[in-house]
């Protein structure tokens, strides 16, 4: 259920968000950050924990048995970014092909609420197309309906 998240803190510019995971490992601080990319408007979602130096790694699995409550945050704070500018556009992008398979589910779980504001694009083989549940991707877009 959407509703079940983690409260989150962000940076006052909207690019930086953390919360802590609680699960069967404690409580392990993560965060989200929205870095932007050569094209104009068009960031990359980038999530990890957070280590004492206040690096992030995104390819530490921390397996702490909250996957959905863990998706649902993520989902949160993307709308929340992209209610910051209507022209802001988010690429997600799994950094294995588990994590992609993730986000791939929960978007399409979640695709119906979605798409009220926001258009979801998912790339495959060269070629991005409007998401559609089933479908195989390796990387996924959202943006504000226009």
């Amino acid at each position: 259920m959407i509703n079940d998240y983690y409260s989150f803190s962000r940076s006052s510019d909207f690019k930086s968000f953390e919360f802590i995971s609680s699960g069967k490992k404690g409580d392990v601080l993560k965060r989200v950050q929205f870095i932007p990319t050569e094209t104009p408007h068009t960031f990359n979602l980038g999530l990890g924990d957070v280590d004492p130096s206040v690096n992030i790694f995104e390819t530490i699995t921390t397996d702490n048995g909250d996957t959905r409550k863990l998706l649902n945050t993520i989902n949160k704070i993307v709308l929340e970014f992209l209610k910051t500018n209507q022209l802001y556009q988010v690429i997600i992008k799994g950094t294995t092909p588990a994590r992609n398979r993730l986000f791939k589910m929960h978007i399409s779980s979640n695709i119906d609420s979605l798409t009220d504001q926001f258009i979801v694009f998912g790339y495959s083989g060269g070629i991005w197309e409007k998401f559609k549940k089933g479908h195989s991707y390796t990387i996924f877009l959202i943006r504000h309906k226009r």
